[in-house]
């Protein structure tokens, strides 16, 4: 379609209920990172090698910084997802546009929570390794993530297909 239609879809309860999980995670990884402040050393774990050992470090200061990417990628995520005219469907008709877009806004809002959360548990691992509670992980971590975020993603393109 050269000019896919704006239809006003209204978010599920079920979208609503896993942005609040999401945030009041997230929000609590910052509180936590936040009264730890002062009580963490100056360089905190940064990098892990492939069998989950601490292998690189940085100043402390790296969490606002992971902590605003995951930020930034939530607030944009939100936008995209309230704009789901502007996404790339296969075969988008007026009959099968409002199914395509509500799969297409489930899509981006659990692969925007997924994001967040891995970004809420990486900042957390961080603060906790750094107070010498190693926690392990490495390359576990971002496998899991990945197969979780591309599992998602293949599940919504599925179903796109299913749907029309």
């Amino acid at each position: 379609m050269i000019n896919p239609p704006k239809l006003d879809i209204p978010r599920s309860a079920g979208q609503r209920w896993f942005d609040r999980v999401t945030m009041g995670v997230f929000l609590a990884v910052v509180i936590y990172g936040i009264f730890s402040w002062p009580a963490l050393p100056e360089e905190v774990p940064m990098h892990y090698y492939v069998t989950g050992e601490i292998d690189g470090w940085g100043h402390k200061g790296f969490l606002f910084l992971l902590a605003g990417i995951g930020a930034f990628l939530w607030i944009i995520l939100s936008f995209v997802e309230k704009h789901p005219e502007t996404h790339n469907y296969q075969g988008l008709t007026e009959e099968n546009a409002p199914r395509l877009y509500r799969n297409s806004i489930w899509l981006v809002n659990v692969m925007k929570n997924e994001s967040l959360l891995f970004i809420s548990y990486l900042t957390w691992k961080i603060i906790e390794n750094a107070f010498g509670r190693y926690l392990g992980g490495g390359a576990w971590d971002m496998a899991v993530f990945l197969v979780v975020l591309f599992g998602s993603l293949g599940f919504f393109i599925y179903r796109s297909f299913k749907i029309k």
